[in-house]
């Protein structure tokens, strides 16, 4: 089952607006803590979030530069397998760009 949350966003004081979009899909039966997303700030040409999520979950983070288009591009990828994770991503993109991104919380099967 795939549940999406609403979308996070917010303006960093060089006026970027950072879109942050919360995917969580769960296997048949599971209820899942769903990772949770902070700190969110701009460093020049760089964005930077950290997260937080349960274990037993494979975390893939992923981005697109516009939500028209389908096709989002995987970031980095985090197993969480014995302990909560604990995660800073880092993306670098030109200035006027814009850059929508989302964590996939996905059962890693790894008892």
């Amino acid at each position: 089952m795939k549940r999406n949350t609403a979308v996070q966003t917010k303006r960093t004081p060089h006026g970027l607006r950072l879109f942050i979009c919360l995917c969580v899909i769960l296997g048949a039966g599971t209820v899942a803590s769903p990772p949770v997303i902070d700190r969110l700030e701009r460093d020049g040409n760089s964005v930077r979030f950290h997260f937080t999520g349960p274990p037993l979950y494979d975390y893939t983070v992923e981005f697109t530069d516009s939500l028209t288009n389908t096709n989002w591009s995987a970031l980095a990828s985090y197993r969480a397998k014995i302990q909560t994770i604990d995660v800073v991503v880092t993306n670098s993109f030109s200035g006027g760009q814009a850059r929508f991104f989302r964590v996939r919380q996905e059962p890693c099967n790894c008892r």
